[in-house]
């Protein structure tokens, strides 16, 4: 997910220390975006720095004269947290040792044998570092504001039934943006959707964060306002809507209700008309819609919250719940309200960029049915629990 962080950056090695000084925050955003831009840092990948937002209104001076400061940026970088979709499907490279793949380079159709194996992400050689005789060459490049995925997948029966070659959705598991690498490291297991989703309790002003949370919700919330909008161009082209069908239904743990429709376009509005329209609730008042929450000041009240079976995944709906599932009482995570909210959208977000993915991916009928080795072992997963 790309959001917009402030990070603490040091500039040092300056041979100018005069000039420098004379305009620090000018030089300082020069340098910083030379040498962070582009690379892992502060557990994200740093797509741009917009600016800065404080910095010394003296340099440091090192014993050979040269200047260095740290200096506060407004940064947009690409973050992933456990649960998310990966941006793009992951194409299989090896299947033993290790099950690992890269992400699909511009939606590209491919297909065939044993990939080449995971290649390690490099470093990218610093300013200071380029002039150095020991200077490491570089062997990974930021690819379109992105970095270089290599991914891992846990070994479950879905991992086990893909082929080299073939084509998965993945949701993230554990992240590794190492600093100053280009690539980040991702395990992960194959989108599929567990056979009962998880139960939060939502306490309003418990974990109290400064907003954190409250920021959190509004990014997901945009983000997935955009696969709407995104799903409703899908859903304009026929072979579109009947692929989303098609994966709306795969990842389902129950038949979606006629008035809400398989392709979900009973809640996605058409291109250009505003924000989506009042949608028909699979069930009473205990369902809420994720969206509406995400714009009330009151938020999420309190109680049991989990996703409705009875509806898509990429639908934006909640439901509250009497109490735990029998016998969990002690299991289930008691979270302030925002986080909860997080969870659910999060939850939603995933779902919906998934579906998108494959939707626009898997348009020819002969790459689908070549991939049924996958859809059924995503199927299993409805009647049994993700290992």
């Amino acid at each position: 997910m790309e959001v917009e962080r402030l990070l603490t950056l040091q500039v040092e090695g300056v041979p100018d220390a005069l000039g420098f000084a004379a305009d620090i925050e000018a030089h300082a955003l020069e340098l910083v975006r030379q040498e962070y831009e582009g690379i892992c840092y502060g557990g994200a990948f740093v797509a741009a720095i917009l600016g800065i937002e404080r910095a010394p209104l003296a340099p440091l001076l090192d014993l050979d004269g040269r200047a260095r400061a740290w200096v506060v940026v407004r940064a947009r970088v690409i973050a992933l947290a456990p649960g998310d979709a990966l941006p793009g499907l992951v194409q299989i490279t090896r299947t033993a040792p290790m099950i690992e793949g890269r992400l699909v380079p511009g939606g590209a159709q491919t297909g065939g044998g044993e990939g080449p194996a995971t290649q390690e992400g490099g470093a990218r050689a610093s300013r200071r570092e380029a002039s150095s005789e020991a200077a490491p060459v570089e062997t990974g490049t930021a690819r379109g504001g992105q970095p270089d995925y290599n991914v891992t997948f846990a070994v479950n029966p879905r991992s086990r039934a893909v082929r080299a070659g073939q084509v998965v959705p993945a949701r993230v598991v554990h992240k590794y943006f190492t600093p100053f690498q280009t690539s980040a490291q991702v395990h992960a297991v194959v989108f599929a959707c567990p056979p009962a989703a998880p139960v939060f309790e939502a306490r309003p002003g418990l974990r109290p964060d400064g907003g954190t949370a409250r920021t959190l919700v509004a990014a997901l919330a945009a983000r997935l306002r955009a696969a709407y909008a995104e799903r409703a161009a899908i859903l304009a082209d026929p072979v579109g809507a009947e692929r989303a069908a098609f994966f709306e239904r795969l990842f389902a743990r129950a038949d979606p209700p006629a008035a809400l429709g398989p392709d979900a376009s009973g809640y996605i509005h058409a291109p250009g008309a505003g924000d989506r329209p009042p949608s028909p609730r699979p069930g009473g008042a205990r369902v809420a819609d994720l969206l509406t929450l995400a714009a009330s000041p009151a938020g999420l009240p309190a109680g049991y919250w989990t996703r409705p079976a009875e509806s898509p995944g990429s639908a934006p709906y909640a439901v509250r719940r009497d109490g735990p599932p029998a016998g969990q009482a002690d299991g289930v995570p008691a979270l302030g309200a925002e986080e909860v909210l997080a969870f659910l959208l999060q939850d939603a977000t995933a779902w919906a960029t998934a579906v998108n993915q494959l939707a626009r991916h898997f348009r020819d009928p002969a790459l689908l049915a070549s991939h049924e080795n996958v859809w059924g072992a995503i199927r299993l997963a409805r009647a049994a629990p993700a290992a």
